[in-house]
């Protein structure tokens, strides 16, 4: 067992791999290995449907720099905002690219200087679906999205149509994050960031990573175990599908209520996280009957 050190992404994914870094950054030569910092939505969730964007906007700087999730919650003020933090895993490709694919219409489309999260059909989805269930009551929402990883472990490689890259990935994430925490620091520097900028009282997680429902309940076990030492209680939390898989019918989306305080027993369902339960999850939130 090595002694725990610093993240050294390209060294660390070399271990992993059983590779020489040099080795690793001559193979992987269209993996990028900037760090891609969380994000927050520039509006809540209510204007996402009269924007006349297919994107979700992220707040930027004027250089179209990101402004990271904990940048945002540290502003004067943004702390107050409740929140829908999307937990995925690792920044795909798509988070690289330095223009979209829908116009060149300035950077109002998501073009943006620095890596940015949610982009491609992951971004998509979560812009035009996420609203389906989370409208009406959950309006003034910001919608954080939050990698595990901030690095990218599919290492520029395509990931659909393609299982041996889609295994190298899971591999990749689930030896740094959650079997060998005692070697990597990614776990406990993804509690960090999630610690520092989560308010039980009014925020919503939603666990979406691919892998399943059983790695979602396993990260999500880590996670709440590693906030309750914290003594951050984890309020309200969901498990869906990978927002890439998502699609026009909510109940395919896979959404159910992982934890639940007392208050928010009632908006249990075996079957699925609908629009209905959404609205109860509002009340159980407020302390509304």
């Amino acid at each position: 067992m090595k002694s725990k050190r610093w993240i050294d992404f390209p060294q660390d994914v070399s271990d992993v791999l059983c590779i020489d870094c040099t080795d690793f950054r001559s193979i992987y030569k269209d993996c990028h290995t900037e760090i891609c910092n969380d994000a927050i939505s520039l509006s809540p969730l209510g204007e996402w449907r009269c924007d006349g964007l297919s994107l979700p906007p992220l707040v930027a700087r004027a250089n179209n720099e990101i402004v990271s999730l904990q940048d945002w919650y540290g502003e004067e003020g943004a702390q107050h905002k409740p929140k829908i933090i999307l937990i995925l895993e690792s920044p795909h490709k798509d988070e690289y690219v330095t223009r979209c694919d829908e116009c060149s219409n300035g950077f109002k489309c998501g073009l943006y200087a620095s890596p940015a999260p949610a982009r491609g059909a992951t971004g998509r989805n979560i812009k035009h679906l996420l609203p389906m269930l989370f409208k009406k009551n959950f309006e003034d929402y910001y919608v954080a999205f939050m990698n595990m990883i901030q690095y990218q472990c599919s290492l520029g490689m395509p990931l659909y149509g393609y299982p041996d890259n889609q295994k190298r990935k899971n591999i990749i994430v689930k030896k740094l994050f959650l079997d060998h925490r005692e070697n990597y620091d990614y776990f406990n520097e993804f509690i960090s960031r999630l610690g520092s900028v989560y308010e039980p009282k009014t925020d919503v997680v939603v666990i979406c990573t691919t892998g399943g429902s059983k790695v979602r309940g396993r990260i999500f076990k880590e996670v709440k175990n590693a906030l309750d030492a914290k003594k951050i209680a984890m309020r309200y939390v969901l498990s869906a599908n990978h927002p890439s898989y998502w699609n026009a019918e909510p109940s395919r989306h896979e959404l159910v209520i992982k934890v639940r305080s007392k208050a928010g027993e009632k908006i249990h369902s075996a079957t699925g996280f609908t629009l209905e339960n959404a609205n109860k999850l509002h009340d159980a939130l407020f302390g509304r009957k």
